[in-house]
């Protein structure tokens, strides 16, 4: 599997939205921090277009997945290869690290796979 590097970045937005965590496309792991009850989002960079897709490989222990998307600009145009973003949204249930591995692949060939590794510190 291939793994990549890059900057990550963490948009925090007023106290009543949600924290997402938005990590570039050649990311390959970034760390977080979210407080016992609150929603955050991991935001991946998305073409489902081209067969590829990203899966939570990771059984989250301490956090609730509530859900998974997909959204961006080919949405609107149909067309190849625009991108987009993947959203997983989760609740943090209780105080410690939970480590989530995700894995960018097509359903049909897992061989050029790529990872991403998310740390949220829960306080």
């Amino acid at each position: 599997m291939m793994k990549f590097i890059a900057l990550v970045f963490i948009l925090v937005f007023p106290a009543f939205s949600q924290r997402v965590f938005k990590a570039m496309w050649n990311a390959s792991s970034s760390e977080g921090t979210v407080k016992v009850n609150e929603t955050f989002q991991i935001s991946l960079r998305a073409d489902p277009t081209t067969g590829y897709r990203w899966e939570l490989k990771s059984k989250p222990v301490l956090c609730e997945l509530k859900s998974k998307s997909v959204f961006g600009e080919y949405s609107k145009c149909k067309v190849s290869h625009t991108h987009g973003q993947q959203l997983f949204t989760l609740v943090a249930k209780a105080v410690g690290e939970e480590h989530f591995k995700f894995v960018h692949e097509r359903v049909w060939d897992t061989s050029d796979a790529r990872e991403f590794e998310m740390i949220v510190t829960i306080e």
